[in-house]
């Protein structure tokens, strides 16, 4: 029986659905005179064990080949700055708001509160900041590298397009949840302290 889920008019499927009906059929076993038959075939099916009893993959089951995002952030940052220092509020204070994270398996967590100040900063200079959480430690906030600051957290108008780059790969990796899509950013305040909301500018690598 050679190529029974093949179509003879192409009318009705493409030829790439044709040949996905063809590798399902290789994939998995078949009877034939009574004995179970598997065709040759480098598809391989999920492993047992994969999916959990709830339907959520398990973490281990599959390899992931692409980036991990958190379904839905809520809450957001806040920034003070007194002109040589910022520093970044995700307590509730300043006017932040708490982060709790959704994600699409229906599993959800808070982010540990808290806050960041980087000093050596320039007043009236706008800088960046880009955040993420390792999946191995959800509830903990981290920042990307960048290229000023004291800790080196701040990303100056100086910064490289490599380096903005870099922190999008960084962020996208599949150990990673970004909180942030890229960057956020705020100017050093001239003079006297103040308050500020982070600002979402779509500028992505």
């Amino acid at each position: 029986m050679v190529n029974f889920l093949k179509f003879p008019d192409n009318s009705q499927l493409s030829t790439t659905d044709d040949a996905r009906l063809s590798r399902l059929e290789a994939a998995y076993p078949s009877s034939i005179a009574g004995h179970v038959t598997f065709s040759s075939s480098s598809l391989a099916v999920p492993a047992t064990g994969s999916v959990t009893a709830s339907g959520a993959i398990a973490p281990t089951g599959i390899q992931a080949t692409g980036s991990t995002f958190a379904f839905v952030v809520q809450g957001n940052f806040a920034f003070t700055s007194d002109g040589a220092s910022i520093t970044i509020h995700w307590n509730g204070a300043s006017g932040s708001k708490l982060l709790a994270i959704r994600r699409a398996d229906g599993s959800n967590f808070s982010v540990q509160a808290g806050s960041m100040t980087v000093t050596g900063l320039t007043a009236g200079v706008q800088y960046g900041f880009s955040s993420f959480v390792a999946i191995a430690q959800p509830t903990m906030l981290s920042f990307v590298q960048g290229n000023v600051g004291q800790p080196q957290f701040a990303f100056s108008p100086s910064a490289t397009p490599a380096m903005i780059s870099e922190a999008s790969r960084i962020q996208r990796l599949t150990t990673n949840e970004r909180i942030t899509e890229g960057l956020i950013f705020f100017t050093c305040n001239v003079g006297a302290s103040g308050l500020g909301t982070g600002t979402y500018t779509g500028q992505s690598i």
